[in-house]
């Protein structure tokens, strides 16, 4: 083979590669948002079920206040298991795991639905959609290392857990307010961050599955991501919601 010819072949061998390699990215990123999206609309149909329960003063959520403290204990249990016991789990186990978690989470965020209007409540909502899908855009699409940025942004939100302690005692609407648009800026890069983590997951693991469906390994990843990226979105969505303000009164 010639000098030229070799060069021909290893450039064809080069764009083959990057090709199944943009392909995979697709697949694994395509398997994360559905289990997002999916997990929304949980989130979305619990709550919209248990307001209705809530409007009469004698349902079980008003004799029994303590059950969403019982809820959110769930969630974080459910949380950590998916986070550090997930290559343990069956992709079966991970997926119920998932479903539960969005299912409590939309119990537990119901009572937003008394605290503030629709309007505001919707306002927040389709904002927040389109800066979370403007960012996971920029943190998939860019070459940028965002290991800085994400590194930058954990350190927030220690912050703001900090900050939203300190504000339980203080009470400052101010002081609430401004940490509400550091956790807006916070969540977005969070976005971009977990979004190119994921990206570079696929990368690394999805070619060597070329033309085959997703592993059990890599179907429990495309749901740990789902839930990285679904709580990016609550949480940025809760914060521009206090921003928004609109509470009933």
């Amino acid at each position: 083979m010639t000098e030229r010819g070799y060069e021909k072949w290893r450039a064809e061998i080069e764009e083959a590669r990057t090709v199944e390699v943009a392909d995979a990215e697709r697949r694994f990123m395509s398997g994360v948002y559905n289990w997002m999206t999916a997990g929304l609309l949980i989130t979305a149909l619990a709550a919209w079920q248990i307001v209705g329960m809530m409007e009469d003063q004698n349902s079980f959520f008003w004799k029994n206040p303590g059950i969403f403290l019982a809820l959110l204990v769930g969630e974080f249990v459910l949380v950590l298991i998916l986070s550090f016991a997930f290559k343990k789990l069956s992709p079966a186990v991970a997926a119920v795991c998932f479903i539960a978690y969005s299912l409590l989470s939309g119990i537990t965020l119901a009572p937003i639905f008394m605290i503030y209007t629709r309007s505001a409540i919707y306002a927040a909502f389709f904002t927040c959609a389109g800066m979370f899908g403007g960012m996971s855009i920029f943190g998939y699409m860019t070459r940028m290392r965002l290991s800085g940025l994400g590194s930058l942004c954990f350190m927030g939100l220690i912050g703001l857990i900090i900050a939203g302690i300190v504000n339980f005692f203080l009470q400052s609407e101010t002081f609430g307010y401004i940490v509400s648009f550091v956790g807006v800026a916070v969540f977005l890069g969070l976005t971009a961050w977990d979004t190119q983590a994921l990206r570079e997951l696929a990368a690394r693991n999805m070619p060597l599955e070329s033309g085959r469906p997703l592993s059990d390994e890599m179907k429990k990843y495309s749901i740990l991501g789902a839930l990285k990226l679904y709580l990016d979105f609550i949480n940025l969505f809760l914060y521009l919601l206090r921003i928004f303000g609109g509470r009933r009164r």
